[in-house]
């Protein structure tokens, strides 16, 4: 929302029939915000990683009335505690007015530490439990990373979820103009679109990457075939992963 000409790509990405989402922190939120975005978007998330800073971002929601809001909650080894409460319905007072909250798997990736990777398979197991019958007042999801620990503990249809889809159904394309298969690839298997044409990096560049993604966790569970494994950036995100 800092990109000066936020509202214009609004606007014109609305004219061309694109569904457009963004995240914020909410800090930038205001009445008049919702007024010139209403209508032209599919939803808004706002990131948090514990409920005190769900709480924080509900005053700044004013004014959002006919506009989808979720909460992207940061799934952590701090966090995890506070998502179980959230799943059973304890802060379902917090959640009210919201359409989904997305968890979101902690990666070690930037200025963050490792030591808050999901890791306590107990902490992992209670949460699992909660959401095969939550009582939050709003809809759960998931992202792509936190897939096969879902499939693993058979919480959730097999049938229903896709593993991680970076390079397989979707791409990452940052502010220089690099694909890649996601945003968490730290220039890993990037190919610039100003030396190449889409199409070739899709059908071609990115077929390297494809092949040698391949399932390679020891653990023969029951989704074993369906799953794709390890994050191949992060491995250590995924806790079922046996190399």
């Amino acid at each position: 929302m800092e990109h000066p000409d936020f509202f214009r790509i609004v606007d014109e990405t609305a004219k061309r029939g694109i569904v457009l989402n963004f995240t914020t922190n909410g800090g930038l939120l205001t009445p008049d915000v919702f007024a010139k975005i209403k209508g032209k978007i599919g939803a808004m998330a706002i990131s948090a990683s514990s409920i005190e800073e769900m709480e924080l971002a509900k005053p700044m929601l004013k004014g959002s009335d006919g506009i989808k809001v979720n909460i992207h909650y940061i799934l952590s080894s701090d966090s995890i505690s506070e998502a179980v409460g959230l799943v059973k319905g304890e802060y379902n007072d917090i959640m009210n007015g919201i359409n989904a909250v997305v968890f979101l798997t902690y990666k070690p990736a930037g200025r963050v530490e490792e030591s808050q990777v999901l890791k306590n398979e107990d902490d992992i197991d209670a949460f699992m439990k909660a959401i095969v019958t939550p009582k939050c007042s709003c809809k759960i999801g998931f992202d792509a990373c936190f897939v096969p620990m879902l499939m693993q503990r058979q919480a959730v249809r097999k049938e229903m979820v896709d593993t991680c889809e970076g390079g397989f159904f979707s791409v990452y394309i940052d502010e220089y103009m690099n694909v890649s298969p996601c945003s968490f690839s730290g220039g890993k298997d990037a190919y610039s679109l100003k030396d190449n044409d889409f199409y070739d990096i899709w059908l071609h560049k990115l077929q390297d990457y494809r092949d040698r993604v391949k399932n390679g966790c020891k653990r023969m569970c029951a989704v074993h075939d369906l799953c794709r494994g390890a994050c191949p950036y992060y491995h250590q995100i995924t806790s079922c992963y046996q190399r």
